[in-house]
C-alpha cells in the first residue's frame, strides 16, 4: 500500500508536465488557447495557431489584432494568408508582446506594431506584401530577429518615430522599394544582417541618430545606405557594401556619422546629392584583423568592378595593411587610414549568417503519448512487485 501511495503522488506530480506538453497549460505560464480563425486578442496568454487561416476581419480589416500586454503569439509552424487587402498580424497599444513561429503572406501589410513596446518578432517570415512587409510606428524596444521578409511592393521594413530598435540575423530582399527604412528613429542597431535585391536602397536612415549598422551584406540594391535629413551620430561598420549602384549616398544634411572597416565595391561608392557635410571615414588605427583580411582596422576598403579602385592600387610601403595616402573623397570627407587590398580578397564581415527562418511545428500528441506509457508502465511494475 505504502508504494502505491508514493506511486499516486508521483502521478500527481506528472499531471502538469502532461498538461503542459498538450496545451492546457503553456511554458509562458498563461492558459494556452488555440487559434483556428482571425480574431482580436484582448487578454494576456499563449496563443498559437492550430491550423492555418486566411482572411481578414471585415470590421478592422487585420486577421489577428493584440491589444492585450503580455501576449505570445506562436504560429506553431502555421501560416497567415491574405488576399492583398487589410493585414496580417497587428499589435496596439501594447507591451511585452512576442510573434514567432509564423509565416505571413500576400497582405497589404504583414506585420504591424503601433505604440508597442518591448515587443519582438522571431522566426518569422513575412511574404507578397503589397505595402509593407513588417511596419513599427511609435514603439520602443522592439526586436525583429531570425526574421526573412521578401517581395514587398513597398519596402521590406519600415521603422517611424520609435526607439531602441534592434534587427539581427535577419534577410530583407526583392522589395520594391527600400529594404530597411528607418525615418526618426532615436538608437537601434541592424546586426549579422542581409539587405540585397531591394529597388531602392538596401537601409535609409531618415532624420535618425545612434543607429549602428554592423557585421551585415547591403548588395545589389540601388544604393547600400542612404542617409537624409539630419541624420547624425550614426556608425557604419564591419560591413560588406557591394553592387550597388551607389555605396553610400548622402541625400540631405546628414553630418557626423562614422563608417569605418567597410568593404566598398560600387559603381559609385560615395555620392553626394545636397551640399556636401563632413563625416568621418576611419577610426583609430589598432591592431586586428581587418574586413580585407588585413591585420590593422582604421579605415575603408575602396574597390571597384574593374579592380581599379583606390584600394587596389594604393602603395603599402610599410606594409601595415593601410594605403600610405589618404583616400579623398571630398575636401569635407576623407579616409585617413584607406585599407590596402590583400592577395585572394575574400570579404568577411561576420560569421556564417542562417537568415531565413525555419519555422518549428510542436509535435505535442508524440510527447503525451510517450509520458503517458511511461507513467502506465510503471504502475503495472510497481503493482506487480506490491503483490508479490
Amino acid at each position: 500500500m505504502g508504494k502505491l501511495l508514493v506511486l499516486l503522488g508521483i502521478v500527481e506530480l506528472l499531471i502538469p508536465c502532461i498538461m503542459l506538453f498538450a496545451g492546457v497549460v503553456s511554458l509562458e505560464g498563461f492558459t494556452s488557447t488555440p487559434i483556428y480563425t482571425c480574431m482580436s486578442i484582448e487578454l494576456p496568454g499563449y496563443y498559437y495557431l492550430a491550423s492555418n487561416i486566411s482572411g481578414v476581419s471585415e470590421i478592422s480589416g487585420w486577421c489577428i489584432e493584440i491589444f492585450a500586454s503580455d501576449v505570445v503569439l506562436d504560429g506553431n509552424g502555421y501560416g497567415i494568408v491574405g488576399d492583398g487587402r487589410g493585414g496580417g498580424i497587428a499589435i496596439r497599444w501594447s507591451s511585452n508582446t512576442t510573434i514567432r513561429n509564423v509565416k505571413v503572406s500576400g497582405y497589404g501589410t504583414g506585420i504591424s506594431l503601433l505604440h508597442s513596446n518591448g515587443s519582438t518578432v522571431t522566426n518569422v517570415e513575412v511574404s507578397n506584401s503589397s505595402g509593407c512587409g513588417i511596419d513599427v510606428e511609435r514603439s520602443s524596444r522592439i526586436t525583429i530577429e531570425s526574421v526573412s521578409v521578401g517581395s514587398s511592393g513597398r519596402e521590406g521594413i519600415y521603422i517611424y518615430a520609435s526607439s531602441s530598435i534592434r534587427v539581427a540575423n535577419t534577410r530583407v530582399n526583392n522589395n520594391h522599394e527600400t529594404g530597411i527604412k528607418l525615418i526618426e528613429v532615436a538608437s537601434g542597431i541592424i546586426v549579422n544582417t542581409t539587405v540585397v535585391n531591394n529597388t531602392a536602397a538596401g537601409v535609409s536612415l531618415h532624420d535618425s541618430r545612434g543607429i549602428t549598422v554592423v557585421n551585415s551584406t547591403l548588395s545589389n540594391n540601388g544604393c547600400g545606405i542612404d542617409l537624409s535629413g539630419s541624420s547624425g551620430s550614426n556608425i557604419v561598420a564591419n560591413n560588406i557594401v557591394s553592387s550597388n549602384a551607389c555605396g553610400v549616398q548622402f541625400s540631405g544634411y546628414s553630418s557626423g556619422n562614422t563608417f569605418y572597416n567597410n568593404y566598398f565595391k560600387n559603381t559609385i561608392n560615395v555620392a553626394f546629392t545636397e551640399k556636401n557635410r563632413q563625416n568621418a571615414w576611419n577610426t583609430t588605427k589598432t591592431g586586428g584583423r581587418n574586413i580585407v583580411g588585413g591585420h590593422i582596422i582604421g579605415g575603408n576598403y575602396w574597390g571597384s568592378h574593374e579592380g581599379a579602385g583606390f584600394s587596389d592600387t594604393c602603395v603599402d610601403g610599410d606594409g601595415d595593411s593601410i594605403c600610405d595616402e589618404p583616400f579623398v573623397i571630398d575636401e569635407s570627407n576623407v579616409d585617413h587610414l584607406p585599407l590596402k587590398a590583400v592577395l585572394a580578397l575574400t570579404p568577411t564581415p561576420t560569421q556564417p549568417l542562417s537568415a531565413i527562418p525555419t519555422v518549428v511545428r510542436y509535435t505535442t500528441i508524440a510527447v503525451v503519448g510517450v509520458i503517458i506509457v511511461v507513467i502506465i508502465v510503471a504502475v503495472l511494475i510497481l503493482l506487480r512487485r506490491s503483490r508479490g
